[in-house]
């Protein structure tokens, strides 16, 4: 009993505090892999300090690797999520919304411009090509 009073204590705070780690986009359907920074260090709890241990607060070599090696994989999922966003084909994506932007913008350049050629208005333009491609009748 007295050992679980003192684990406790040794939480961290992120989880007394019920702190939820971030979700992650879930590959092939599966359950998100990654652990946050305070579930990492909460799973590789330190030895506790031996008498003729001289590292400081306990902290081993194997505890190092074992929360290096984690962290390692954390920063890779999230490198790898970062390039999903990024490299994101369908949707509201940055270069589909630059490229529509771009298309809008020749648009009405070649529509004022064509204005300014013939004098007539945008929607007498509409209705003079709906006209001549034998899609509506307008007396234009």
């Amino acid at each position: 009993m007295a050992s679980n009073v003192a684990a406790a204590k040794q939480r961290p705070a992120a989880l007394k505090s019920n702190r939820r780690c971030p979700q992650r986009v879930q590959r092939n359907g599966t359950a998100p892999s990654f652990l946050c920074l305070a579930e990492a260090e909460a799973r590789a709890v330190p030895a506790a300090a031996s008498s003729g241990d001289d590292t400081p607060g306990g902290v081993t070599v194997e505890y190092q690797r074992k929360v290096a090696k984690e962290l390692i994989q954390y920063f890779k999922e999230k490198e790898y999520e970062k390039q999903v966003l990024e490299n994101q084909a369908f949707g509201w994506v940055k270069k589909a919304e630059i490229s529509n932007g771009r298309w809008v913008m020749f648009g009405l350049l070649v529509g004022m411009m064509t204005e300014y050629a013939t004098g007539k208005s945008f929607t007498d333009q509409v209705a003079i090509t709906l006209t001549y491609m034998g899609f509506a009748n307008f007396d234009v």
